[in-house]
């Protein structure tokens, strides 16, 4: 019986360590690691179905890579903010990186949405953070 508890006990003080292992240094990183780290876990959770509403950070998004393909309503995230939505891919107008400007959206007040159909080829960039939710609805 001490024999059993002692090996309860030693797997405990095993699986604890374990657990602290796995921890990220948050403090040992600098400002822009933190913000990429930031960018990538937004970008996963996003992904996930557990996900219908998030906050996405300032940047650019790529459909199917870096956002799941599908509709999306966009919204300012706070009143400090104005929010500049515009989606690439290949249209007819060319820039030097060879993606044409498809759509824009300027919003100024905190009711302004912008309604975006993300399909595969299709980049995503927002000025500042964003409500972004998952459209669930018709459209046309």
């Amino acid at each position: 019986m001490k024999k059993i508890l002692a090996l309860v006990v030693l797997l405990a003080i095993l699986a604890t360590t374990a657990a602290s292992a796995a921890e990220i240094d948050l403090a040992g990183m600098t400002f822009d690691e933190l913000r990429a780290l930031q960018d990538q876990l937004t970008a996963e959770m996003v992904k996930r179905p557990e996900c219908k509403q998030t906050v996405l950070p300032a940047g650019k998004w790529e459909a199917g890579v870096d956002l799941p393909c599908g509709k999306y309503i966009i919204q300012k995230f706070g009143p400090e903010y104005n929010l500049v939505v515009e989606t690439y891919g290949n249209g007819s107008v060319w820039n030097e990186g060879g993606y044409g400007l498809l759509e824009e959206y300027i919003l100024l007040d905190d009711k302004s949405t912008a309604m975006i159909n993300l399909v595969p080829g299709i980049t995503l960039e927002i000025s500042s953070p964003a409500n972004i939710n998952v459209f669930q609805g018709f459209s046309f």
